[in-house]
């Protein structure tokens, strides 16, 4: 892409900088462009809440005044991931972190599994995989603000997994549980 730019504009002063250490870059935001684009990349630079204001405070001081900031990138429609943990009824450990704990608090670790369980869910009483995501889904789903917002994102996420999952010959839809079962025993 920049390549090309290049090419086709060889009349054109650009540079490529790491957007992150734009305001560490004095030679570059004296307020002398006229643009400063992005193309699909901030959401990977603005990553980093260390970085953000410095990256668009950088940004503004590299334009003359009246100039733009353009952007092209990803955005959430749904709920800030810090926000989805913190709303999470649940920990899934893995079965070393299980075991851990469980020997942590005394019991000797007997035997420990992981296992695939399929779960098959059909239509009845309003389930099948719009039944499961509102079932499971519902501590998240509280989070949006309005009714159209939550059934939007249901309709979403339905859309996606029937696209991507395992449909039977029957019609109904199979997903994939990976459990964990062990057993302990307390010491005599």
């Amino acid at each position: 892409m920049i390549e090309h730019f290049k090419k086709a504009y060889p009349h054109i002063e650009s540079h490529v900088v790491d957007y992150r250490l734009l305001d560490k870059e004095s030679d570059l935001t004296t307020g002398s462009f006229d643009k400063v684009f992005s193309n699909a990349a901030l959401h990977w630079i603005l990553r980093d809440p260390e970085t953000r204001s410095n990256t668009i405070k950088g940004c503004f001081d590299a334009l003359k005044p009246g100039s733009l900031l353009v952007n092209d990138g990803l955005v959430t429609q749904g709920i800030p991931v810090e926000k989805a943990r913190e709303a999470s009824p649940w920990w899934f450990p893995s079965q070393q972190a299980m075991k851990n704990l469980v020997e942590g608090a005394g019991f000797n670790w007997v035997k420990g599994e992981v296992q695939l369980r399929q779960t098959t869910l059909t239509e009845h009483e309003k389930g099948g995989v719009e039944g499961w995501i509102r079932l499971f889904g519902e501590p998240f789903l509280e989070l949006l603000p309005t009714t159209s917002a939550r059934d939007a994102a249901v309709k979403h996420a339905v859309d996606v997994l029937e696209a991507v999952g395992r449909h039977q010959h029957d019609g109904s839809f199979t997903v994939n549980y990976i459990r964990l079962r062990f057993v302990a025993q307390k010491p005599e």
